[in-house]
């Protein structure tokens, strides 16, 4: 398989991290896309040990009432997890998300993520630093999932500005002895 980013590209993304003062409601998170193949449903099936056939055998499926084989709740919520970390950086945690599933995420179909910034709570100053986040999935153009985010995001008003961290061991990796 090719690459389709070049190595620097990779690098640079991997570096990018959103700052609480970067964020206001109505910000939109952009779409995080990919397909949706049986492999991929096979593989996440193997890590979760979720072995139930409705998840990776279309004949089983179909006797259940669903078109073919769908994507399991611990595949939509690291989905939903990787669009949001894919918008605010590595330094960002994830705080709650809660969700809905009203469809299914049907092996064959592109899937999505994505969302909108409802709430900022905070200035970085210390106190909380949540940014609330209306999530959604989509399995081609049709709604699967709907649900609510709460991230914490790092601050201008980090002492450290090299990583957005305080923590000593990541002033030690950045290079800061002091």
């Amino acid at each position: 398989m090719a690459l389709t980013k070049a190595p620097a590209e990779v690098a640079a993304a991997a570096r990018h991290q959103l700052l609480l003062e970067d964020v206001s409601a109505g910000d939109e998170i952009p779409a995080f896309t990919l397909p949706l193949t049986l492999q991929r449903l096979v593989m996440e099936a193997g890590v979760n040990r979720d072995y139930t056939p409705l998840h990776h055998d279309d004949e089983d499926t179909r006797l259940t009432g669903a078109p073919r084989s769908y994507a399991n709740t611990m595949f939509i919520q690291a989905f939903i997890e990787a669009a949001l970390r894919s918008w605010m950086g590595d330094r960002g945690q994830l705080r709650e998300l809660g969700i809905k599933m009203v469809s299914f995420n049907l092996a064959g179909s592109l899937v999505s993520a994505a969302g909108v910034v409802t709430a900022v709570d905070g200035d970085g100053n210390g106190g909380p630093r949540n940014v609330h986040i209306d999530v959604w999935m989509r399995s081609d153009e049709t709604l699967t999932v709907t649900g609510t985010a709460v991230v914490s995001l790092p601050s201008n008003c980090d002492s450290t500005r090299t990583n957005g961290s305080t923590d000593a061991s990541d002033k030690e990796i950045a290079g800061d002895q002091s």
